[in-house]
């Protein structure tokens, strides 16, 4: 029986050696939390980047269609008359528009 308690006597020894490497020291534990941190900061760098980029993309769209529309409305003929084919140009893209979100 002797045998058989220094056998459980070695497992238990083993197993708290074991139970002590898998303990994470305090550097590592803190080493890990401020890894996660930074990689939740460079994720949320990169979302913001991209929604700036598609913020940027709206804003120059609807600048170029609106420095078109002024563009077309400002059109004269000769004698300094506002050209009405131009404006009927611009209201018909603007049908068009709505039609196509509508």
């Amino acid at each position: 029986m002797k045998k058989g308690k220094s056998k459980n006597a070695a497992e238990a020894s083993q197993n708290f050696r074991s139970k002590k490497r898998n303990k994470i020291s305090a550097y590592e534990q803190a080493k890990r939390v401020y890894e996660r941190i930074q990689q939740q900061k460079a994720q949320e760098k990169v979302a913001r980047q991209i929604e700036r980029e598609k913020r940027q993309a709206m804003l120059e769209k609807y600048l170029r269609s609106k420095k078109e529309m002024n563009k077309a409305l400002r059109k004269c003929n000769k004698k300094g008359q506002p050209n009405l084919g131009a404006q009927m140009e611009v209201l018909l893209k603007k049908i068009e528009k709505s039609v196509e979100k509508g």
